[in-house]
């Protein structure tokens, strides 16, 4: 027999290679058992789903235990759609009266597999693409109307000698602090939250501390951005118009 890795540890420690196992065995309607040789370990496969955990796998000779609905996996050097044409032709030679349900590759039914979470993914990250627009827009609008509202205070800024350099560097700087805060308690909302997306997450822990750092860096980069513009445009602000704004 022939065990995936998961399975050989939870049946065998330490070395399993050449360890026996009474395995179930059907034959002529009625179920005995018999001991198998471990003779080799292979990787974990997914049976019941990409998301799901690794089932435990057990590989017998197929003239030891026959099987009513088997399958086969063949392995080609071209391109495996021009050769089920061979492949049919092969199980005809051996058995005519052998009925082949269907040929498929292993890409295809690994893209059958992944369509739904490829769905939920592509969803998610048009809402989140979405929602991102809404914040930048969002933050420059405000910072745009801070900075509308702040006219006068600049004005005599610069006429107290604060060049356009230290006026860009107030209004980011304020603008930073109001996105550390928005982006502190969307992390800490996120995390919380984290639990929910178990089931749409694959190959990565919802948990996973460099997704949240990267997504805290990105939407900190994009929200300096917006910012930006607004105290740049601050910082042109003629003193004597704008000590007349009012």
């Amino acid at each position: 027999m022939i065990m995936t890795e998961s399975t050989a540890h939870r049946f065998f420690d330490g070395d399993a290679l050449g360890r026996t196992l009474s395995l179930p065995r059907l034959r002529d309607g009625k179920t005995t058992t018999v001991d198998a040789t471990l003779v080799g370990v292979v990787k974990d496969v997914k049976y019941s789903g990409l998301a799901s955990a690794a089932d435990d796998v057990v590989y017998v000779p197929f003239a030891q235990q026959p099987w009513s609905a088997p399958f086969a996996i063949v392995r080609t050097a071209g391109d495996p759609v021009t050769a089920q044409t061979a492949i049919r032709k092969a199980i005809a030679a051996a058995d005519p009266s052998m009925v082949i349900g269907e040929i498929s590759t292993v890409g295809a039914l690994v893209s059958e597999q992944a369509a739904g979470p490829r769905l939920r993914t592509m969803l998610l990250s048009s809402i989140a693409i979405a929602a991102l627009g809404i914040a930048v827009s969002g933050l420059y609008g405000l910072l745009s109307y801070t900075v509308a509202r702040r006219t006068r205070e600049i004005g005599i800024r610069t006429a107290l000698g604060a060049t356009p350099k230290d006026v860009t560097t107030l209004l980011l700087r304020e603008g930073v602090a109001m996105v550390a805060v928005g982006v502190g308690v969307g992390l800490a909302c996120a995390w919380a939250a984290s639990r929910a997306a178990t089931s749409l997450v694959f190959g990565v822990s919802p948990e996973d501390p460099l997704s949240f750092a990267a997504a805290a860096a990105g939407l900190s980069l994009v929200a300096l951005l917006a910012s930006y513009a607004p105290a740049r445009r601050a910082s042109r602000t003629d003193p004597v118009a704008a000590l007349r704004a009012d």
